[in-house]
C-alpha cells in the first residue's frame, strides 16, 4: 500500500512539475486578490468579474475553475454551461472552456458528453499535464473504459504527452511496473 500512494504522489508531483511555465506571479496575486475583494459581492456581480478577468487573461485556467466553482455553488449551472459553451467558439479559450464543459457533463452523469468534452479538450496540440491525468482517470471510471487510449493515440501530442498518458493509463490499470519504466525514460523536456 506504501508504495501505491508513493507511486501515486509521485504522478501527482510529475503533473505539478511538468504542467507548463512558470506561472506568473502578479496573475495569481491580481486574481486572487480579485477573488477576495468580490466576497461580499452579489453572485450575479462576482460571475460578471470573474468573466471579465477571463476574457483580460484567458489561458488563465483558475479562472475557468473558480467560474465553474461559482456557477455550480450559485446554482447556475446552465448559465454555466452556456456560457463555457460560448467560450469554445474563441481558440484562446476553446481548451479550458471544452475542459469545464467536460466536468459539468460529469457532474451531470453524462457520460458520454464528458468524454466528446474531454476529448476536445485534449486537442491535438499538448495538453496540461493536470487535463491529461483528468481525462485518463476519467476514461479509467467511466463504463466503457479505456476507449479514449486508442484515441489519443491518433492525436498529433508531442512525445512527452504520449509517454505520460501512456503511464497514467498503465497506473489506472495497476501496472505499477510499466508506469515506473515510462517515467524513468521520459524525454528531455
Amino acid at each position: 500500500m506504501r508504495r501505491l500512494l508513493r507511486l501515486y504522489l509521485a504522478l501527482v508531483f510529475l503533473s505539478t512539475a511538468l504542467s507548463g511555465k512558470e506561472p506568473d506571479d502578479r496573475l495569481y496575486r491580481s486574481f486572487y486578490g480579485l477573488v477576495d475583494t468580490i466576497r461580499a459581492d452579489s453572485a450575479a456581480q462576482r460571475i460578471v468579474a470573474l468573466q471579465q478577468f477571463l476574457h483580460r487573461h484567458p489561458g488563465f485556467a483558475d479562472v475557468y475553475f473558480t467560474l465553474l466553482d461559482w456557477y455550480t455553488f450559485h446554482e447556475q449551472f446552465e448559465a454555466g454551461k452556456a456560457y463555457f459553451q460560448s467560450l469554445t467558439k474563441d481558440s484562446s479559450c476553446a481548451r479550458n472552456a471544452y475542459w469545464m464543459l467536460a466536468k459539468t457533463y460529469q457532474l451531470e452523469a453524462d457520460e458520454a458528453g464528458a468524454f466528446a468534452a474531454f476529448l476536445r479538450a485534449v486537442g491535438s496540440s499538448d495538453p496540461p499535464v493536470s487535463l491529461l491525468y483528468e481525462f485518463v482517470e476519467f476514461d479509467h471510471y467511466r463504463s466503457d473504459k479505456f476507449r479514449g487510449e486508442a484515441l489519443l493515440r491518433n492525436r498529433a501530442l508531442s512525445v512527452l504527452s504520449r509517454r505520460l498518458a501512456e503511464a497514467f493509463y498503465a497506473y489506472f490499470r495497476s501496472e505499477y511496473k510499466t508506469v515506473i519504466d515510462i517515467l524513468s525514460q521520459l524525454p528531455p523536456e
